[in-house]
C-alpha cells in the first residue's frame, strides 16, 4: 500500500491573501465614514443592497483577525511597527522594515494571517463569491 502524501498548504495564496488584505486595509483605514441621514419623503434612491459589507465592515472584520492572532500587547505593537506605522509604498520597502522587526518568524505570521483572512472570506475581496460581494451575515 502506497503511503498518502499530506496535501501542501497553499502558501503563495496565503501570502498574497496577507498582501492584498494589508494593501487594502492600510488604504481603508485613512477612509473617514460618517453616519449620514436621509429624507424618506424625498424619494431619493436608496442603495442597492445596503447588507453588504461596508469599508467600515472590512476594517473590522480585518481588526478581528489581527486580536485572534496577536494575543498580547507587545504582540500588537510589533505588528502595527512592522506593517502599519512604515509609511512607504514601496513593497519592498515594507517588507524588508518587517523583516527588521520579525526576523524568520515574519513568514509564519503573514501565512498565518493570510490562512484565516482566507477562513472568514476576507479573502478574496472582489469578484466573484467574494467578500464585497456577500451579504453579510452575525457570526
Amino acid at each position: 500500500m502506497k503511503p498518502k502524501h499530506k496535501k501542501r498548504p497553499p502558501y503563495d495564496k496565503r501570502k498574497k491573501a496577507f498582501d492584498l488584505v494589508m494593501e487594502a486595509y492600510r488604504s481603508a483605514r485613512d477612509v473617514k465614514v460618517g453616519v449620514s441621514a436621509v429624507n424618506i419623503g424625498s424619494g431619493g434612491k436608496g442603495t442597492a443592497n445596503p447588507v453588504r459589507p461596508t469599508l467600515v465592515d472590512f476594517r473590522c472584520d480585518v481588526e478581528r483577525v489581527f486580536r485572534k492572532i496577536l494575543k498580547s500587547e507587545s504582540a500588537w505593537d510589533a505588528f502595527r511597527q512592522a506593517y502599519l506605522d512604515f509609511d512607504s509604498e514601496d513593497y519592498i520597502e515594507r517588507g524588508m522594515h518587517a523583516q527588521k522587526i520579525y526576523g524568520e518568524a515574519m513568514q509564519n505570521l503573514e501565512e498565518g494571517m493570510g490562512a484565516e483572512f482566507i477562513k472568514r472570506g476576507i479573502y478574496p475581496m472582489h469578484g466573484k463569491d467574494s467578500y464585497f460581494r456577500t451579504i453579510r451575515r452575525t457570526a
